[in-house]
């Protein structure tokens, strides 16, 4: 009986050391995942790379992977889809101070390209401090281009950033929000000519479908962090706002001919791990082909 305790001890502790070292990995590397999508508006190309919740993560080595994983890509723009930074470690002038240089180094990489980037709940609670948001704000207007419930037009395609705040990021264990009302849209977005492919980074998915019905043809999103941890024939457990079996936690999902983008992450902010859930970075083409 002893011996048989040890071994069941052993076997614990080994698998504790095992779960560690991958959760060790999958927070210090990136895949790349590649999407086709047809254009069934016009015959607009447009190739980008998508990434999101990126929570500071400005390391060296970091750079090192992003940078390597998408060097041979041609790709026209990157997007950003939100949570650039975290809220709670820049709250005071000091702080930002402090990060300022390492955002402009992380936006100084890709110079040779465009960057797109929409706002995350992070960027929207950082705007209730007027002071510390313009400084942030101040520091890389030069870099990217911001969508704040706003638009541009790239070869044809239109590309929206959705900034809703309330009521989108509720703490609460289950996704009991299903759908936003129309109104409230196009608020934030105005009336969006239907007859053209539309994008709009989204950064929370659980509107997505209600942004599609709206006329979207293509949503991008994040915040769910992949789930944190996936089980197989399971997938997501919890999100990163500790809501319950997420719906949509990370990759390609299809409603109504339309898609659904989201990304898992490639940060981290209070809950720093991740199991089977390893970081991804997407590269898009649309295409009329």
């Amino acid at each position: 009986m002893y011996s048989l305790n040890i071994i069941i001890l052993i076997l614990v502790l080994s698998l504790f050391v095992i779960i560690v070292l991958r959760v060790f990995y999958e927070l210090n590397n990136i895949n790349l995942i590649k999407y086709k999508i047809k254009n069934l508006k016009n015959n607009s190309v447009l190739n980008f790379i998508f990434l999101s919740d990126l929570h500071q993560k400005f390391n060296h080595n970091y750079y090192n992977k992003l940078i390597n994983l998408i060097k041979n890509i041609n790709y026209d723009y990157i997007f950003i889809g939100g949570d650039l930074i975290n809220y709670n470690e820049i709250i005071n002038e000091d702080n930002i101070d402090s990060i300022i240089p390492n955002l402009i180094n992380f936006f100084k990489i890709f110079s040779n390209k465009k960057i797109i980037y929409s706002f995350g709940n992070h960027e929207l609670k950082l705007k209730n401090n007027k002071l510390v948001f313009d400084k942030f704000i101040n520091a890389i207007k030069d870099y990217v281009i911001i969508l704040d419930d706003n638009f541009i037009t790239i070869n044809n395609i239109n590309i929206y950033g959705f900034s809703i705040f309330k009521n989108c990021y509720k703490k609460q264990l289950f996704n009991k929000t299903k759908s936003i009302d129309n109104n409230i849209i196009k608020e934030h977005l105005n009336k969006i000519n239907v007859n053209d492919y539309n994008i709009v980074l989204s950064h929370n998915p659980i509107f997505s479908k209600d942004l599609i019905n709206y006329g979207f043809d293509l949503v991008l999103s994040g915040h769910t962090h992949g789930g944190l941890i996936r089980l197989p024939f399971i997938g997501a457990i919890i999100s990163s706002d500790l809501k319950l079996f997420p719906k949509y936690t990370k990759g390609l999902y299809n409603y109504k001919n339309k898609h659904i983008i989201v990304s898992n992450g490639i940060g981290e902010h209070t809950y720093k791990i991740r199991l089977n859930n390893i970081h991804e970075v997407y590269y898009v083409t649309i295409s009329g082909e």
